[in-house]
């Protein structure tokens, strides 16, 4: 599915669940809020929390299909 696509179709959902990567390769999934800006999706969460901890260490996240 086209990017653009997969994002319209997420605009009508307050959550997403983001899957966040340990340095063993273990998924985390976390519910997040999101939007939908210009086309790209915006996550925003505390600097310090351990889902950014994760991507900081491992640059992999995971966002699941639209329904």
């Amino acid at each position: 599915m086209p990017a653009s696509r997969a994002l319209k179709r997420l605009t009508a959902e307050a959550y997403i669940s983001l899957a966040t990567f340990r340095r063993n390769g273990t998924a985390v999934e976390t519910p997040v809020w999101f939007a939908i800006l210009g086309g790209r999706l915006y996550v925003v969460t505390d600097g310090t929390s351990a889902k950014v901890k994760r991507i900081r260490a491992t640059k992999r996240v995971r966002l699941p299909p639209p329904p």
